[in-house]
């Protein structure tokens, strides 16, 4: 408690003398004149000791070195670039690998924090931008972990666009109201009979097992039926009734409830 004292009894004798020579009173502790100025913008940039930050003049992306404090180079600059054009910008979302930034623009205030704008996907090596989507502006852009897609919000709906099928865009609702379905019953690509349980890929494409046919259907990102594998071969006994399905670093784990066994695929 006594250290508590001395140490405001020496805060009070500061700023009496700091009064005094005229550089500190309470009406500039007050008014602003001391507070702390901030630093926005800045990004890091995984697995390097960089960073990004909006240029002062708001026309460009900058990397420094966090140890040097010294420009690197430019990510982007609005009178630099391939495809669509925009003048000016509101802020930017780097992807995880860095490799491409959400710019958004045209920002719309709608709640506090909680804002709307147009937003165009750029690609640092090509300089391309284009536009994330044509349906209207968009809420809350998200990428996806392997920066091949982007996630966002609109008028109250998830829609998802997929980077690798050139932009293709397409939309979940919010209901749960049925959007469309893929995949017929048979023995042929594309069928199923029994479908069980599905993961995806890095690429998007689904993968489904197809207990009544002992086998593993795969579909493009559209629904469309590419091929099937499972049946025996080599030193694959083949399926007897495949179950559960992941995909962990682009490898197929497929289980078999009666054989009791895991197996493993690549995807290539």
């Amino acid at each position: 408690m006594k250290k508590v004292i001395i140490s405001c009894m020496a805060f009070l004798l500061s700023l009496s003398s700091g009064s005094a020579a005229g550089t500190l009173d309470l009406k500039k502790i007050t008014d602003g004149t001391f507070s702390p100025e901030y630093i926005s913008g800045i990004k890091p940039i995984a697995g390097t000791d960089l960073y990004a930050q909006i240029s002062d003049d708001g026309q460009r992306i900058v990397r420094y070195s966090f140890k040097t404090g010294k420009q690197v180079d430019v990510l982007f600059d609005v009178n630099d670039t391939q495809g669509q054009k925009v003048k000016s910008f509101d802020s930017y979302i780097l992807s995880p690998d860095g490799t491409r930034i959400l710019i958004c623009t045209n920002s719309q205030k709608i709640y506090r924090r909680t804002f709307k704008a147009t937003y165009y996907i750029y690609t640092v090596a090509s300089r391309r931008l284009d536009k994330l989507s044509d349906g209207g502006p968009q809420q809350n852009p998200t990428w996806s972990p392997d920066s091949r897609q982007v996630a966002f919000v609109r008028d109250n709906n998830i829609f998802l666009v997929k980077l690798l099928y050139d932009n293709a865009e397409s939309q979940v609702t919010k209901d749960g109201k049925f959007i469309k379905s893929f995949g017929t019953k048979g023995r042929g690509d594309g069928q199923c009979i029994g479908p069980q349980f599905l993961a995806h890929d890095s690429y998007g494409n689904i993968f489904v097992t197809d207990f009544g046919n002992a086998r593993v259907v795969v579909f493009s990102p559209d629904g469309e039926g590419l091929f099937t594998f499972g049946q025996r071969s080599g030193i694959f006994p083949g399926f007897t009734a495949p179950a559960g399905i992941a995909i962990l670093d682009d490898l197929v784990y497929v289980a078999d409830s009666v054989k009791g066994s895991i197996y493993i695929f690549d995807t290539a």
